[in-house]
């Protein structure tokens, strides 16, 4: 590593320091997912450096009657896709797929899915607290959760939490650098895809095939993102929530444009209702979809549109702040600690578990 990338003596001292709690590391997910009992546990793939993806699932997902794919069913009537998914029956639950680490630098949702999976299996998180709320409303769905999407990425990175860094080292983890040593600066590390010949040090965005998961599209270069296809299309979920993480910015939801309006207007509705939820407490929040709406701001959102043209489902990514202090002049910006963090991750789901429910009961009455 160039020295001018190098964290501080003091910040790579600090990780003793990190919480207990935070549990965000590839071993964390293998130890968590051995410990499962009441969920189920699927071995989904392995990453392109050979490593194994797991899916816990809660509830269970009732019979679909399935004949046709999404996009068939779509052109038989583009309001009732029951040939695609008919969740009218008594054994159907409300389906919520849960993703996290896309990004292997941005694992804060993969630390607070781990601590949702503890609180589903022995009825507290890892900081030994009960959120009942949060178990009940949960018990109400078919929640399908894959803590890990990239562990390839998150392996590539050596310490347990990048709360706190400095921005250069923040960036030199996440993006790399290219074959000149200067780092691969967001956005411009997507210019080449995949990034791996390009790149002297691979940063934790990518595989180790330098595919950067979020960018997959209908030429899929990933067992990482063919799994989440695939998963997507077998268990239609009402809505799928694609996790990463941003610096220090304020929380926010991204829709794509490749869902029609009113999906994306449903996709509004959970925004300002998680935003009301974080102004409650403090946090910064950008009701972010609002500003998606036309054909000028056209952002197929890579992965995110790809799953909603799988299932047509809810199809969205959620931004964490994460820590890192980027600079001065930035109005949305705040960096928040491990606690704050996990906490907003919570706001998140008391939100998302309740309108997938709401979701669904409109679609079960044909709105």
């Amino acid at each position: 590593m160039s020295n001018k990338y190098a964290p501080p003596a003091e910040w790579i001292d600090g990780q003793k320091n990190v919480p207990g709690f935070w549990k965000g590391s590839y071993e964390d997910v293998l130890e968590v997912i051995g410990s499962v009992k009441k969920g189920r546990v699927t071995l989904g793939t392995t990453s392109a450096g050979g490593r194994d993806i797991y899916m816990v699932e809660y509830g269970k997902q009732g019979d679909l009657r399935r004949t046709a794919t999404f996009n068939s069913a779509t052109c038989v009537n583009r309001r009732d896709t029951d040939c695609y998914a008919n969740k009218k029956g008594d054994d159907i639950k409300p389906c919520l797929m849960l993703m996290g680490c896309i990004h292997g630098l941005e694992f804060e949702g993969t630390v607070s899915l781990l601590n949702l999976i503890s609180l589903l299996e022995t009825g507290r998180d890892f900081l030994g607290d009960e959120h009942p709320e949060l178990v009940q409303a949960a018990e109400k769905l078919h929640l399908i959760i894959i803590p890990m999407v990239n562990p390839d990425g998150r392996c590539r990175f050596p310490y347990r939490s990048i709360v706190g860094a400095p921005f250069l080292t923040f960036r030199y983890y996440a993006q790399g650098t290219w074959k000149n040593g200067e780092l691969c600066h967001h956005p411009a590390c997507k210019a080449v895809h995949p990034i791996k010949e390009a790149s002297d040090f691979l940063g934790c965005y990518f595989n180790d095939d330098g595919v950067n998961i979020q960018q997959e599209g209908v030429l899929t270069m990933s067992n990482e993102a063919r799994f989440l296809f695939e998963t997507a299309h077998r268990f239609a979920p009402d809505i799928l929530v694609n996790m990463h993480g941003g610096s220090d910015t304020a929380g926010g939801l991204l829709d794509t444009s490749l869902a029609p309006q009113k999906l994306r207007n449903e996709i509004l509705g959970l925004d300002q209702r998680v935003c009301t939820a974080f102004a409650k407490e403090g946090y910064k929040y950008v009701i972010t979809s609002k500003y998606n709406s036309t054909d000028v701001n056209f952002k197929p959102q890579g992965l995110t549109g790809m799953l909603h043209l799988c299932c047509g489902g809810l199809s969205m990514t959620y931004e964490s702040n994460q820590g890192v202090y980027v600079g001065p002049d930035r109005p949305d910006s705040q960096v928040l600690n491990h606690e704050q963090i996990y906490r907003t991750h919570q706001l998140l789901y008391a939100e998302v578990f309740r309108y997938t429910c709401e979701i669904f009961e409109k679609r079960r009455q044909g709105k």
